[in-house]
């Protein structure tokens, strides 16, 4: 059986969201940033950066979701700071965030 997915693109990043195989398992992560992002230095960044978001958000987001995020050149010029408020952007749009989380509302930054 073949799992729908959706994606999503936010600046410098795009979201593929699919449910996962156990609706009541944890939500996975998988990162990908290609050559056109830079060296290894600006790769490895990227990648620090989306796991670091993602962990921020993990509680709020609904359980049992595969996501992809991939990183667009554009993350070259971007600051922590918009790469998180990206995320954050993707997920809502994406309709991946409980209704409640362990402390109230999710922690969205805010926009410049």
């Amino acid at each position: 059986m073949r799992r729908q997915g959706r994606s999503w693109s936010v600046g410098p990043l795009v979201l593929l969201a699919a449910p996962g195989p156990d609706p009541a398992g944890p939500t996975r992560l998988a990162v990908i940033a290609g050559k056109k992002i830079g060296g290894a230095v600006e790769r490895n960044r990227a990648k620090r950066w989306f796991r670091e978001t993602f962990r921020r958000q993990l509680p709020y987001i609904k359980q049992g979701w595969d996501l992809l995020l991939i990183a667009r050149p554009s993350i070259g010029q971007s600051e922590y700071a918009r790469v998180d408020r990206a995320l954050a952007d993707a997920l809502k749009r994406a309709g991946l965030y409980e209704n409640t989380g362990p402390v109230g509302d999710p922690v969205l930054p805010a926009h410049d």
